[in-house]
């Protein structure tokens, strides 16, 4: 238990106190603004380890230069001889040997948990319902609110600006697609290989959109046509055969005689040696057959001698000879002139080329895709196609002047076979190159063919260009959907985390209400069975169940006669006492939910649990505060109503172990203080035993008479005024109370209405005035709660 308060510095009113004995249970007598409230702050602080509530209770000071806090409590447990020390200082509580659990019922506690003045707001019912469920409840439900309030707001915060960007993202692509269709599209694999095809797809659009701008040019342009040179080497060879072949019945000895009698026999040699033999053979020989008995009809000469000259011209112009040397010669002029224009051919096949690429060229500017590569071959192979043209034709040049040689030999003795041959290797060679390196130009011509009439048919209509549109659209989502990969993986990161943050979220809820369902109807019927011993009956207290935010929030819904009270209803039929009885009700009901070693470890604060207007539930709560000074740890009671405390102290000094002390808050100075007091009853603050006076005095107590009231609330409204606004009075001088309110006025410290109303108080209880209405209750009575409810609640500064 706290064994003493050691100092309080520099809070609220206390601006150097300490040394004052606790006991077990305290009572501590001290009149509105005295500085109970400021106690219980300071016991709240401890009990949660929160200096804010000492920070905002800076004390007030004559120099305007407040001490630095300091709060020093000592300790004692059953079983230790020696006290040890807690404190705060710094802003900072040293409590680590504080074991108590520490509960103050308050107008705080009212505040937080119960009513904001005369409602109860949504804040009251969600702390009531953290007050009643339980620690561990409590904390689910901080989790859950932490979850939705915190991290799922987070979440779906960062969601939104990810979602945000992508959308924007799209947007600017205009690309016609949602941001969940678009997450499904799978990626590219390699970006590279992507844009590249990207790039090649917007090529062949921009081609084909120009195809079809152009459809009546493409219908005019020349196409590239197949170089098809005829093959030489047939031709060579059948030149080869005609020079190879003989006429079998002559001979070259037979020949040689006919030509050396030619040259015997003919003085001139003009060429026409043979036609004349010819002649007189086919003529002469034909009409006389027997060789042997002619004379040659030029010469007379007996031809006798010459028989076989003569069967050798016989055979040399013999019909069936003359006929082997037509048909040889014709098919040597023939073959010869078929091989010379084969080279004619072959020699333009250059011109073609160049011709073939100029054509390509022009195509060029249409064809997509691997038709432009085509393009480029053809262009490579006409190369190849020139170079090998050269090398071929001239080889077959060579051979054509050898062929005419030969010829030329073969038509002065047809009857003789030429051997040699003009097939060679290198032709055979050079003919194979060409003929390959040709057959690749056509193949790649042959598909620049086919291309362009692909080509021609799509001029013609808009089919290509919508398919290409469409890849294109697709490949850039796939592109796009690449680049915001990145955003992607977190925006889908975040809605993994989101989707089980809400389950967890559905779990904890679920959990939270299933615990809760348990005891909470239980929990209020005991709140309601305390209201009504506390002098509040046939008040009903339930409970109805909304879920807001993370966790469930029990309403209570307060019923009279069984009908219940709604909102607007509630500050006419609950009085001010009722609030303060329910909330009283709450807490101790809190308090008895504890179990038995819980209230052993637990120290209770009460800072007015009953008011001097509530004379009628004293002896309830006097039962309910016997229990718990049996119960809890340490029991410490504030109050205002002196009645009330010394009744408590009258009924309680002779229970063993029960340590009872009294304490008494006294004005000091600028300042309040502590007082140990032996005997209550003999010893109490003057200016609070006269408000206590006035207090009764309203409450009816036909023990005070008016007249002692009326010449008491002059002094009492002098003095509050002084005390409140003891800092803005120093080093000023006034008299009497109207002095005072004209230089609170002058100061700015009042407002013109409130000093009106003090002047109208000051009139009234002028001593002249006096003798005329000393004895009219009624009157005074009214006046005593006027001047109380402006002191009390109207008057400002509210001074800790």
């Amino acid at each position: 238990m706290i064994k003493r308060i050691k100092k309080i510095k520099g809070v609220g009113r206390f601006l150097n106190v300490g040394h004052i004995e606790l006991g077990r249970l305290t009572l501590i007598y001290g009149p509105n603004c005295y500085g109970k409230s400021t106690l219980s702050d300071i016991f709240r602080s401890l009990g949660n380890r929160t200096p804010e509530f000492l920070f905002n209770r800076q004390s007030i000071t004559r120099d305007d230069h407040p001490p630095a806090q300091e709060v020093c409590f000592s300790i004692k447990n059953d079983t230790d001889r020696t006290e040890q020390d807690i404190s705060c200082i710094d802003q900072r509580w040293n409590a680590e040997n504080f074991n108590y659990s520490v509960e103050v019922f308050d107008s705080r506690f009212i505040e937080d948990n119960i009513f904001t003045g005369l409602t109860i707001s949504r804040f009251n019912k969600e702390n009531l319902t953290n007050l009643l469920i339980g620690e561990e409840s409590v904390e689910i439900g901080k989790r859950i609110d932490s979850l939705k309030n915190k991290s799922l707001h987070e979440i779906k915060k960062d969601m939104g600006k990810i979602e945000d960007l992508l959308k924007r993202s799209l947007g600017t692509l205009d690309l016609e697609i949602n941001l969940e269709d678009f997450i499904l599209i799978e990626k590219p694999e390699d970006i590279g290989i992507a844009k590249t095809n990207l790039d090649k797809l917007q090529g062949n659009l921009k081609t084909i959109e120009k195809s079809i701008s152009e459809r009546e040019r493409i219908l005019e342009l020349a196409e590239p046509v197949k170089i098809t040179p005829e093959n030489p080497i047939p031709i060579v060879k059948s030149i080869d055969e005609s020079l190879r072949k003989n006429f079998e019945e002559i001979n070259e000895t037979a020949y040689k005689r006919m030509r050396e009698h030619i040259e015997q026999h003919f003085n001139f040699h003009d060429g026409e040696e043979e036609k004349w033999i010819e002649k007189g053979i086919k003529g002469y020989l034909k009409q006389n057959k027997d060789g042997t008995t002619l004379h040659c009809p030029l010469c007379s000469q007996g031809l006798d001698k010459v028989a076989d000259l003569i069967g050798t011209y016989n055979s040399v112009f013999s019909e069936e000879y003359e006929n082997f040397c037509k048909e040889v010669i014709a098919t040597l002029d023939t073959k010869y002139q078929e091989f010379n224009k084969i080279i004619s051919d072959v020699k333009l096949v250059e011109n073609l080329v160049d011709k073939n690429m100029a054509n390509s060229r022009r195509w060029q500017d249409y064809f997509t895709g691997d038709a432009q590569k085509f393009v480029e071959q053809v262009d490579n192979w006409s190369t190849k196609v020139k170079e090998f043209t050269t090398d071929f034709v001239s080889i077959m040049e060579e051979i054509a002047g050898k062929s005419g040689k030969l010829i030329a030999e073969k038509k002065k003795k047809p009857f003789v076979a030429i051997t040699e041959s003009l097939i060679t290797d290198k032709l055979l060679t050079i003919y194979q190159q060409f003929e390959e390196i040709v057959n690749q130009y056509n193949e790649d011509i042959n598909y620049l063919l086919r291309e362009i009439t692909v080509l021609k048919t799509l001029s013609q209509n808009n089919q290509e260009s919508g398919k290409l549109k469409t890849e294109i659209a697709n490949l850039n989502m796939g592109i796009k959907r690449y680049e915001l990969a990145t955003d992607i993986d977190k925006l889908q990161l975040l809605r993994e985390q989101k989707r089980k943050m809400e389950l967890e979220i559905n779990d904890l809820q679920a959990m939270l209400e299933q615990e809760n369902e348990k005891f909470i109807e239980p929990c209020f019927k005991n709140i309601t069975q305390i209201f009504n011993r506390l002098g509040s009956p046939d008040f009903e207290i339930q409970a109805t169940y909304r879920r807001w935010g993370g966790q469930p929030v029990y309403e209570p819904i307060i019923k009279f006669a069984n009908k219940e009270i709604t909102s607007d209803q509630l500050p006419f039929i609950f009085s001010d006492a009722d609030r303060r009885a329910l909330a009283f009700s709450i807490f101790i009901s809190k308090l008895w939910r504890k179990s038995e070693d819980e209230l052993k470890n637990t120290i209770v604060f009460l800072d007015d649990p009953i008011t001097s207007f509530d004379d009628n539930r004293i002896s309830q709560t006097f039962i309910e505060i016997k229990n718990l000074a049996t119960a809890c740890r340490q029991l410490i009671i504030a109050a205002h109503h002196s009645g009330f405390l010394l009744d408590t102290y009258e009924k309680l000094k002779n229970i063993p172990h029960v340590d009872l002390k009294f304490i008494e808050i006294k004005r000091d100075e600028f300042g309040s203080s502590f007082v140990s007091v032996s005997d209550p009853k003999t010893r109490l603050d003057p200016h609070a035993r006269e408000i206590e006076k006035v207090e009764r005095f309203i409450n009816e107590d036909r023990d005070i008479s008016a007249s002692d009231v009326r010449r008491a609330l002059r002094p009492i409204l002098q003095k509050e005024l002084e005390w409140r606004f003891r800092k803005n009075l120093k080093g000023a001088s006034f008299s009497g109370l109207g002095g005072l309110v004209t230089k609170l006025k002058e100061k700015g410290s009042i407002t013109d209405q409130m000093a009106e109303k003090l002047y109208d108080f000051n009139d009234v209880l002028q001593d002249d005035h006096h003798e005329t209405i000393l004895d009219m209750d009624e009157d005074t009575r009214n006046l005593s709660k006027e001047i109380i409810k402006f002191i009390f609640v109207e008057l400002n500064p509210a001074v800790p």
